[in-house]
C-alpha cells in the first residue's frame, strides 16, 4: 500500500475513554456521534450514547435514554440516509417467560431461535425526534 494515499487517524478525545466505546456513526451534518459504550451508570451491557460537535470539540456524551437502552445489549448505530431514524441492534428479549421455562422440542427451538425477540441482536429503528436530543 501507498502510504502517501492515506491519511492518519485521529482519536476522538470523549470524556470517559477509557470504557469500551464502539460502533460509531456519524450524522449527515457533522454534528451527532452515536455510539456504544460500557460506560458505568448505563441501563444495560452496552448503551447507546450521543456527542455532540460544536465550537470546534465533542461534547461530554450522554445516554439516549430507556426509548433505546434496556438492561439488555445496545449497540451497532447507524442513521437512516434523510437523519430520520437510528438503527441499532439489541439482545432485547421478548417473549412469554412461561414458554421459556418449559422444556422446548427441537421444532419450537428452531422456531425461537428465527423469530423477531429472541435475545440474538434483532435490529430495531427509532425516529431521531422521539429522543429529544435537542
Amino acid at each position: 500500500m501507498d502510504a502517501k494515499r492515506f491519511a492518519v487517524p485521529v482519536i476522538i478525545a470523549l470524556v470517559g475513554a477509557t470504557d469500551y466505546d464502539s460502533n460509531p456513526c456519524v450524522d449527515a451534518r457533522g454534528e451527532r456521534l452515536f455510539f456504544a459504550s460500557s460506560r458505568p451508570g448505563g441501563a444495560g451491557a452496552m448503551d447507546i450514547y450521543v456527542s455532540a460537535h460544536r465550537n470546534g470539540r465533542w461534547e461530554a456524551p450522554r445516554n439516549v435514554g430507556s426509548a433505546v437502552n434496556t438492561p439488555a445489549a445496545e449497540l451497532w448505530t447507524a442513521l437512516s440516509p434523510d437523519g430520520r431514524y437510528l438503527f441499532f441492534n439489541s439482545s432485547r428479549k421478548i417473549g412469554d417467560p412461561a414458554f421459556e421455562r418449559k422444556p422446548l422440542t427441537y421444532q419450537q427451538l428452531i422456531k425461537k431461535i428465527r423469530s423477531a425477540g429472541n435475545g440474538s441482536t434483532d435490529i430495531y429503528r427509532i425516529e431521531l425526534s422521539a429522543l429529544k436530543l435537542d
